[in-house]
Parts: C-alpha cells; structure tokens; sequence
C-alpha cells in the first residue's frame, strides 16, 4: 500500500464519515462503525493477497458506485 486509508468526517457534529483508500479515492461514507468495517475489509482483502490466500479476495471495478445513506 502507498499509504494509510483514512476516516474523515463531512459534518461538524461527527456523525457521518468518509473512507478514502490509500490514493485518496471515495470508498465510502456512512456512520463511523460502518467506515470502521469497510477499512477492515479493506485491510483484510490487502493482507490476503500478500499472503498467497488459496481464496483470492474479489474486487470489482465500480467507479461510480458509492455508498448510499439518508441523511
């Protein structure tokens, strides 16, 4: 990985969040605890490869998908 996925928030009193990847791209947004369990599939999926996982983690190349929320 070139650098550290982060979690940000898009509003001042905290309650929704953003996940960027390690190039700064949208991976998606919601509550903190869903961004949490999107940086650890994340980190899971990036682990796995490195490893030589028997089961390769399965990306798909959606560019204009993004997270759907009610806000």
């Amino acid at each position: 990985m070139r650098g550290i996925p982060t979690i940000t928030p898009l509003d001042a009193a905290e309650t929704l969040y953003s996940l960027r990847d390690e190039d700064g791209t949208l991976v998606g947004t919601g509550t903190r605890e869903v961004c949490e369990v999107l940086l650890f599939i994340m980190m899971r999926c990036h682990d796995q490869e490195n490893a030589g996982s028997p089961v390769p983690c399965v990306r798909q190349e959606r560019p204009n998908l993004r997270a759907a929320i009610a806000i």
